[in-house]
């Protein structure tokens, strides 16, 4: 490990070693761990996450963390989070229920805000917190939360809610967030909270493991989302190493030669030292709970809310914010007790899988509500790729209707993956198993299995009354031509305040900075307006000129009928 010098994390490893050591009693029911990467791609860790791909880990960054848990482990090659956008993902994999069911698709989701975002979320929803809390746990949250509530709000007991907020981007980045002008930057020596991460977490630990009562932890971290940041030593590290790869050029100049763009979103020596501070953080979490006597009573869960924004996804298709496999397939490993060592499992999981797990393996004897959409991954941990994952759908579905994207629903079903263009109806088909990147699109040669996932997704979506793409963008709209009645009746409401009692020439200086920023308010509205009338025109499966839209024939939606398995899929 790293030697760090920075009083932060000397204090932080003076306080974990005074633990070390200690003998601890274990609960009888077994602990859970979430540790949750943002923005974290499928081929980001120096762990392969498929068995003889060697695209499918990186051959510059050092995750031996990642690594260690792997060989405790099994992992999940077809590891999926909810959403491409972290949003979304994090609210399902709280709830166990598809993005589709809970009617949050998107990041600002303009119909869920409509609802209120409190109210978006049905009262009878029980969150995973809720869940453990009901199985007797103690449950935490540390790190960034979801957009709906505070930690405290949906059940946890032990949390780090910092101020006003969710404790979203920002958190990572400044002290406090709140007002603008107050803002300050957190310390050089705690990039992206990641070593009071680890403290929290590590301290928690600690605490629950002097008690007999088990706990849920969930470790929410704000790293790799931009703006990205990391130890200086650290970065100096992977300056000397030998090159990647995918390194460029310009990641070499030094920072004062780099645009602030540069530094905080694209640098990849930077982005390098900080997934390996984050995974350091992995270790000192295993570290402790090895030190207490409860590494082989600890389910740990390392993944990722959504696919990488910034280095590129191995062999596969895409990445943040669209649904080829590059923004919904994840770094997905777990180990536990009740896990296989140091394997590999094709069988496809996915993150709102966990709720029902943990309430399984918790042996909880409360009841869960009745429309959650994941299955217990029991029976897979135990046999790997001959086990099988009992949801109450056959096939995972997937509801992206965003206004500032391609807008895609897509479902997956054994080793078919269908993806449907929301404004033109087009459909691509992939065999997933044999074709990772999706370049070889099936719908015209295989029209029976295309209609087949077409009619599951399009049962399923209908179901639960999934958000439309219209709906979306009637909504973004009228959401936006409001903000701009609100700038004009703000400017002249502030004019009207702030000059009473002025001179003429306080009122001439007085309106020049309203305009200003009024002009400032309206350009952004008008260019956000524009960009949704665009997205409303993409006919393309990604957006922009990323690719060219095929001429796939569209395969009709078929009419509602009961599930008939004519054909093996």
């Amino acid at each position: 490990m790293l030697k760090y010098v920075s009083n932060f994390k000397k204090g932080f490893t003076t306080a974990f070693l005074l633990f070390m050591g200690l003998g601890l009693n274990a609960a009888e029911k077994p602990n859970f761990i979430v540790f949750y990467m943002d923005d974290l791609g499928w081929a980001d860790t120096s762990h392969e996450m498929k068995k003889g791909i060697e695209e499918s880990k990186s051959d510059f960054h050092e995750t031996p963390n990642v690594e260690r848990l792997a060989k405790q482990g099994m992992t999940f090659t077809q590891g999926y989070s909810p959403a491409p956008t972290c949003t979304p993902s994090r609210i399902s994999i709280h709830y166990g229920k598809t993005n589709a069911r809970l009617g949050y698709t998107t990041v600002h989701d303009v119909l869920a805000n409509n609802r209120g975002l409190k109210e978006s979320i049905p009262k009878d929803n029980k969150s995973i917190a809720q869940v453990m809390n009901e199985a007797g746990y103690t449950t935490a949250h540390f790190g960034k939360g979801i957009a709906i509530a505070k930690p405290q709000e949906i059940g946890y007991q032990v949390h780090d809610a910092y101020d006003v907020g969710d404790n979203g981007n920002y958190h990572g980045d400044y002290v406090k967030i709140a007002p603008e002008k107050e803002r300050e930057k957190l310390p050089v020596d705690n990039p992206k909270r990641i070593y009071s991460l680890t403290k929290s977490t590590v301290d928690f630990v600690n605490k629950q493991s002097k008690t007999e009562k088990p706990f849920f932890m969930m470790v929410s971290h704000y790293a790799v989302h931009v703006p990205h940041a990391a130890s200086p030593e650290v970065i100096e590290k992977y300056r000397k190493k030998k090159r990647g790869k995918h390194l460029r050029d310009e990641d070499y100049l030094d920072p004062s030669e780099m645009t602030v763009g540069q530094r905080t979103c694209t640098w990849r020596l930077q982005y390098a030292a900080m997934l390996e501070e984050a995974d350091m953080n992995l270790g000192a979490i295993m570290d402790a709970l090895e030190a207490n006597g409860q590494a082989d009573n600890t389910y740990i869960v390392f993944t990722s809310d959504n696919g990488g924004g910034l280095t590129p996804n191995g062999v596969l298709t895409g990445g943040k914010a669209n649904l080829f496999e590059g923004g919904l397939r994840v770094p997905t490993i777990i180990a536990g007790p009740k896990v296989l060592k140091n394997q590999y499992c094709d069988v496809p999981v996915i993150q709102w899988d966990l709720l029902t797990t943990f309430h399984d393996l918790s042996d909880s004897s409360a009841p869960l509500p009745s429309d959650v959409d994941g299955g217990s991954l029991r029976n897979v941990f135990a046999k790997g790729n001959a086990g099988k994952v009992k949801r109450p759908n056959e096939g995972i579905v997937f509801n992206y209707p965003y206004y500032a994207a391609a807008p895609i629903n897509a479902i997956i079903m054994g080793k078919y993956k269908l993806m449907r263009q929301l404004n033109t109806g087009e459909i691509k088909l992939f065999n997933i198993d044999e074709d990772l990147a999706e370049k070889n699109n099936l719908a015209q040669e295989k029209p029976e299995i295309a209609a087949r996932l077409a009619q599951e997704m399009d049962s399923y979506l209908s179901e639960v009354n999934a958000p439309k793409i219209e709906d979306v963008y009637e909504a973004r709209l009228t959401e936006l031509a409001n903000w701009m009645k609100e700038a004009k009746h703000n400017y002249k409401n502030n004019l009207e305040i702030r000059s009473r009692n002025k001179s003429a020439s306080e009122i001439t200086q007085i309106k020049a900075l309203l305009q200003k920023k009024y002009d400032a308010d309206m350009a952004r509205f008008s260019k956000s307006t524009e960009h949704c009338k665009m997205q409303m025109r993409n006919r393309n499966f990604i957006g922009g000129n990323y690719e060219k839209s095929s001429t796939t024939k569209k395969v009709e939606k078929p009419v509602k009928t009961k599930k008939q398995k004519t054909f093996s899929i």
